[in-house]
């Protein structure tokens, strides 16, 4: 590693000024004292105070809780959980005016004069921190871990102090336009459920429209057809070693997130394997439903997904297009009745299943075509705006990406900015 003029290699051991893991304790829901700062508190965006609990200011064990007492600017570490979730930081912020302490799965790290607090939170943003997390991280049964001396000796290069605030007010504004747009998300998000809510139940017309409802089940929209709900094939017929760089897309269940289809990891199958399961491609309208793990997700298939396969992990639900606005159907599926519905039904304590004869019997509430027609034109206009923001948020996040790769090597300076 070669170090720009005036930058240092250095240690995290040369910028710590203390280093310690908190308090090992059988918390509690109740507010008995101090509030205590978990592993799920630290979040991408911070340390989140939600979900928090509580332990006694005198501890029963005799240990000095003013110790664990966190400051502002400490940088909070998973040192001891989850692979998915070790080595996740946070700087903490007192968000709540009370003395906080936090568990023994964290590590609390203070500062030296070397480093600013906000410059250190950025050094474990990057991938070089997170392959050396990897690298160190020892697993077990229940939780994976690393030591503290492995966590010192992380090397990384270290301007001098008014780069480093330079640096880290370039990229929080970054930081501040990826917090703002991730709030507009999840205004729209609430937005959209709440029209689902009324317009989808009736709550709400359109115009003078007096014309009643009608509830129909999934198989009896479907004119009783045995084929109305297919499910993927099952067993041994495909493996991921049938899986080619191009060829016909296989759609699994980790691709259908949060009512969407993702095709960033869509596996394919060849053209003969797809011919050989033509029975299970999709046509235009075609909802495509998780029948295991997050079941009740679903997407519904456009042209560009005509003849694409689906596998024993999904349920196809095809209907007739005389009665139906297909984008309404779709909202329906997902709206929060539908979802009761099929949280209720769902089979597996692990993890959880829906069979083919239990999503025809889920109810629909249909009003005439026209009012079909508009509430999904009112719905997709939020989708439109909540995918718009989305790839926005996406976009924000790549060219951070791409800052902190240029600013954090020393490939590009700012030492002379104001």
């Amino acid at each position: 590693m070669n170090a720009p003029p005036k930058w240092e290699v250095i240690s995290l051991n040369d910028v710590i000024q203390d280093l310690r893991s908190g308090l090992s304790r059988k918390l509690s829901m109740t507010d008995i004292g101090l509030p205590v700062i978990r592993s799920n508190n630290i979040t991408e965006q911070g340390v989140d105070f939600s979900g928090i609990k509580y332990w006694y200011r005198n501890d029963p064990q005799g240990a000095n809780t003013e110790t664990y007492f966190l400051q502002d600017g400490d940088l909070l570490v998973n040192f001891i959980n989850s692979i998915a979730q070790i080595g996740k930081t946070a700087l903490y912020k007192n968000l709540i005016n009370r003395d906080v302490i936090y568990t023994t799965n964290l590590l609390r790290v203070v500062a030296s004069e070397r480093i600013i607090p906000s410059f250190l939170l950025l050094i474990t943003k990057t991938e070089r921190y997170h392959h050396y997390i990897e690298a160190i991280t020892k697993p077990a049964v229940n939780q994976a871990s690393f030591t503290t001396a492995d966590f010192r000796n992380f090397t990384f290069l270290l301007p001098p102090l008014p780069e480093q605030r330079r640096i880290a007010a370039i990229l929080g504004t970054w930081d501040n336009a990826i917090t703002l747009t991730e709030q507009l998300i999840a205004a729209k998000q609430k937005l959209k459920k709440g029209l689902m809510q009324v317009l989808l139940t009736g709550k709400r017309r359109f115009g003078d429209s007096e014309q009643d409802w009608e509830e129909l089940t999934v198989l009896q929209i479907g004119g009783n057809a045995k084929d109305t709900v297919q499910t993927g094939p099952f067993g041994a017929q495909l493996h991921s070693s049938d899986y080619v760089e191009k060829g016909v897309p296989l759609i699994l269940i980790r691709n259908i997130i949060e009512n969407r289809l993702d095709t960033s990891d869509i596996p394919k199958i060849t053209p003969a394997d797809a011919a050989r399961l033509s029975r299970y491609a999709l046509e235009k309208n075609d909802i495509v439903f998780s029948r295991v793990g997050r079941v009740g997700s679903c997407f519904m298939a456009t042209k560009e997904h005509t003849g694409w396969i689906i596998s024993g992990q999904t349920l196809r639900i095809r209907l007739p297009k005389d009665r139906l606005n297909f984008r309404y159907l779709s909202f329906a599926l997902q709206s929060e009745k539908s979802q009761r519905y099929i949280t209720g039904v769902s089979i597996g304590s692990t993890r959880k299943s829906i069979s083919t004869s239990v999503l025809e019997k889920l109810p629909i509430l249909l009003p005439s075509r026209d009012e079909q027609e508009k509430i999904a034109t009112v719905l997709q206009a939020c989708d439109a705006e909540l995918d718009l923001l989305t790839r926005k948020l996406a976009a924000l996040r790549q060219q951070k990406k791409g800052l902190m790769q240029q600013l954090l090597t020393g490939q590009v300076r700012v030492e002379g900015m104001a």
